[in-house]
Parts: structure tokens; C-alpha cells; sequence
């Protein structure tokens, strides 16, 4: 029987992701495209709509590697 863990990732800081076990042997660049919408503009319209006036951004991430 093979028994796999579960990867466990978690934000080193506002732009690095560390992923344990690592599988990555280099760290890399990634764009992560969100959008992040405000709770003023949730209170105003229902989430929906302000999930839909709310643009797309990339949010730059670094994935660690093990080197």
C-alpha cells in the first residue's frame, strides 16, 4: 500500500508560497489572477454584483523551491 501526505502550502510573507513536502527544486515566479473586492462595495450590492463590478488583477507570487 502506498501512503501519500498531503502537500501543506503556506504564505512565507505578502509574495511567498512554501509548499511541504516540496516538490520544486528551484524557486519559481508565478501570476496568480484574483480579484479582491472591497467590503465597502459588498455592503453596497449584493456579493454577486460586486464580485462582478470588480476588475481582475495579478498577484505575483514566488513558489520556493528546496535549493
Amino acid at each position: 500500500m502506498v501512503v501519500r501526505r498531503a502537500n501543506i502550502a503556506e504564505w512565507v510573507n505578502d509574495k511567498e508560497i512554501k509548499i511541504s513536502p516540496n516538490p520544486f527544486e528551484e524557486s519559481f515566479l508565478a501570476f496568480i489572477k484574483q480579484k479582491r473586492v472591497s467590503k465597502k462595495l459588498m455592503q453596497e450590492m449584493d456579493i454577486a454584483e460586486a464580485f462582478s463590478q470588480t476588475e481582475w488583477v495579478d498577484q505575483e507570487v514566488i513558489f520556493r523551491g528546496r535549493l
